[in-house]
């Protein structure tokens, strides 16, 4: 056994732990971890996410498969939606622990990547500052549903807002931490803020 550190929302710099894991583990892990392309965690930057060299508003379905190869489902938009939204092809991969998955979505009218998703087996809040810091930013957000838009919602920072993100944001990842056990529920790859200061409803 070595020593290992390990790899939430700030999608800034990460979270400060030493995790003992066995070799085969730590290089799965290692992998895992170093496809994050890494800036330095301490800036307030918003950058989009990127995930072996995918980057989010840049990189296209089909050089996103060259890299991360056939996936293992894939669902497409079957319904009519709201004008406006045009939904999002979503392919999910199998990804080296320590997590369980990938998902990534997929714009349907331009094949460009909106977003991606990573889904830890086990990970906790300590594991990920172990790797990137602690100087992630903490923000609390409100979902507004539109009223007369079906589907449709605003994103809102707010002090009271009931959701909570760990924010690296010149990775431009953002984490969602279980308040009961401090696990990690996932790691979302965004092109920028959520909260971008224009309401979505009219």
């Amino acid at each position: 056994m070595k020593l290992l550190k390990v790899l939430v929302v700030s999608v800034g710099a990460m979270l400060s732990v030493n995790v003992c894991m066995q070799t085969s583990t730590e290089q799965r892990s290692d992998a895992a971890v170093e496809s994050v392309s890494k800036s330095p965690a301490h800036e307030d930057t918003w950058r989009p996410g990127n995930l072996k060299g995918m980057v989010v508003g840049k990189a296209t379905r089909e050089e996103f498969l060259k890299v991360f190869g056939t996936p293992i489902s894939t669902s497409r938009p079957t319904v009519d939606l709201p004008e406006g939204e045009d939904g999002s092809i979503v392919d999910e991969f199998h990804y080296p622990e320590p997590f369980e998955k990938l998902q990534a979505f997929f714009s349907p009218d331009t094949m460009l990547l909106t977003g991606m998703v990573l889904v830890p087996s086990k990970m906790t809040l300590d594991d990920l500052v172990a790797i990137y810091g602690n100087q992630y930013v903490v923000t609390k957000y409100k979902f507004i549903e539109c009223l007369g838009d079906a589907g449709s919602s605003m994103v809102i920072e707010d002090r009271e807002g009931s959701v909570t993100y760990y924010e690296y944001r010149s990775l431009g990842m953002i984490v969602s931490v279980s308040d009961a056990d401090g696990s990690i529920r996932f790691i979302e790859f965004v092109s920028g803020p959520l909260d971008t200061g224009k309401a979505r409803c009219d």
